[in-house]
């Protein structure tokens, strides 16, 4: 034990003062010496923020849409698309009480009913409203058959007027009301039906002409920025009180009502159902 505890200090006591001398001969830097900065002060440097960061991605959630978005119509509309043209067809009544009461005691055919085609021509003036003509061909359909005299009579509506829409992009809808107002011309014929006898049926020709005006709303689904269809429901004004008549089956001017011989009213005003197609250009 003594032997080993000799030894130790003897190494120590010749070591030791080696590695003193060779720490003092490291390169120290001068102002670790003087004092002026601190070992701890000399650790490397944090590199810059922005070069460690990842870069921000770009926010394209505004910019994508998906395979089933309308592709932002409002916009879209407001800078692509001029306007618009619609083809729409339906079927509507029609108020001839008056006319029906006397043809049903002339043994005449009634006028209940009709079909229509139509065509609207809109031009944007708003980002939601656009403004244009609108052309109607109305044919009513006659009922009675048999010894029922004839009649044929159809409707021309040309008007002007505005239609407000309303974008429900999450669903790709397109709700609309529109109002138009103008003239409608009405022509027809009269014929007596004489079966299968060999008479010359008598004939007269029937014309006439009113204000007329159309109330409509509409549900639209959007196929694509350019292209939709829908259904539509409304009212049509045009009730035309006096009708001018030429030809032999009628003695007089005007048609007139065979029960106290005043003018004869044929009131085209009706409810409207329909569906039709917009094309955007």
């Amino acid at each position: 034990m003594k032997r080993t505890t000799i030894l130790s200090a003897v190494f120590l006591l010749l070591f030791l003062p080696a590695f003193a001398a060779a720490a003092e001969s490291l390169p120290v830097d001068e102002d670790i010496q003087t004092g002026k900065i601190q070992p701890a002060d000399t650790a490397p440097v944090e590199e810059e923020k922005e070069a460690t960061q990842e870069p921000e991605e770009l926010d394209t959630k505004g910019a994508e849409q998906g395979e089933s978005s309308p592709a932002l119509p409002e916009e879209a509309s407001k800078s692509i698309y001029f306007g618009d043209v619609r083809f729409f067809a339906g079927y509507t009544t029609l108020n001839m009480s008056d006319y029906n009461k006397a043809a049903s005691s002339a043994g005449i055919q009634q006028l209940k009913s009709g079909l229509l085609v139509g065509v609207d021509f809109g031009i944007k003036i708003l980002q939601c409203l656009s403004a244009g003509p609108r052309v109607e061909f109305i044919k009513a359909y006659a009922e009675g058959a048999g010894t029922l005299d004839k009649v044929d009579i159809s409707l021309l509506p040309v008007m002007a007027g505005l239609t407000y829409s309303y974008y429900l992009t999450d669903i790709d809808l397109i709700v609309s009301a529109g109002a138009y107002a103008g003239y409608a011309w009405a022509n027809g014929t009269f014929e007596e039906n004489v079966g299968g006898t060999a008479n010359v049926p008598e004939r007269s020709e029937i014309y006439g002409a009113s204000f007329a005006a159309d109330f409509d709303l509409r549900l639209d689904y959007m196929i694509n920025t350019a292209l939709s269809a829908g259904i539509t429901a409304g009212y049509r004004i045009a009730d035309i009180t006096s009708m001018k008549a030429k030809g032999a089956y009628i003695d007089n001017a005007t048609v007139v009502d065979p029960a106290d011989g005043s003018d004869l009213a044929f009131d085209f005003s009706g409810l409207v159902i329909g569906a039709g197609v917009s094309m955007n250009y």
